[in-house]
């Protein structure tokens, strides 16, 4: 069994991921899909000090510090991939880094190949 954190992009919540959830789960796996401050469901705590340190503290309150992940970048050719989160990602100790070609929304457009993705990085 592993243990997934699935974390959402702009606009979206903790909600937008049964679709990748779900099978998870039934393969065993822990899924937490939390929300990042000011967005989904959490909203009302918007406000001009929600910045990317905000959104890394709310990682780090839970998870805990210096745990070995992987950030999946789901990439669409005709949306330019934020650079500052891939070389964030990228600098991290002990993560990993994969892209797939699944668009902006792997979770609406191609939740069974991000399915497929998280399980091999278990294997």
């Amino acid at each position: 069994m592993t243990n997934f954190v699935l974390l959402h992009g702009a606009f979206h919540g903790g909600w937008c991921w049964p679709r990748v959830a779900g099978p998870l789960r039934a393969a065993g796996h822990a899924v937490i899909t939390p929300t990042q401050t000011g967005l989904g469901e959490r909203a009302h705590l918007l406000s001009r000090d929600i910045t990317l340190d905000v959104f890394v503290q709310d990682l780090t309150h839970l998870l805990g510090n210096g745990l070995p992940c992987t950030y999946v970048a789901c990439m669409d050719p005709e949306y330019v991939t934020l650079a500052g989160h891939r070389a964030f990602a990228r600098a991290q100790p002990g993560w990993g880094y994969r892209e797939i070609p699944t668009g902006h929304n792997p979770m609406i457009t191609a939740p069974d190949l991000l399915v497929a993705l998280l399980e091999e990085l278990t294997a």
